[in-house]
């Protein structure tokens, strides 16, 4: 009788292990999920907070009709290819920041 129950606390023993390591895999996947998105929301804000900026004075020049600050506005929506090189770069750094120090922080099981 002192054998079974001591199977059984074993069992519940490694039930409660293999519950944790699964909290613990949840959590380290929470954190690559948090990451990609804050990089991705990063990335999306640096590409289009410059190309929204420059259509709103693009809008104001062009209703005013100063043509040079219209042509600059023009000129900053027209380097897109620059500003969608620095959003990635931007949301890189900003992703994996995030997993650093979110999985230093992280328990390990």
């Amino acid at each position: 009788m002192a054998s079974r129950l001591d199977l059984i606390r074993v069992g519940s023993n490694t039930n409660a292990r293999m519950s944790a390591s699964r909290s613990s895999a949840a959590k380290v996947i929470g954190i690559i999920l948090y990451g990609l998105v804050a990089g991705f929301a990063a990335t999306t804000l640096t590409i289009l907070g410059p190309m929204l900026l420059a259509l709103f004075f693009l809008w104001i020049f062009d209703s005013l009709g100063w043509q040079p600050g219209r042509d600059l506005a023009v000129t900053v929506i027209s380097c897109y290819i620059f500003i969608i090189g620095f959003g990635l770069i931007v949301g890189v750094f900003v992703c994996v920041y995030v997993w650093i120090t979110r999985l230093r922080k992280a328990p390990s099981a």
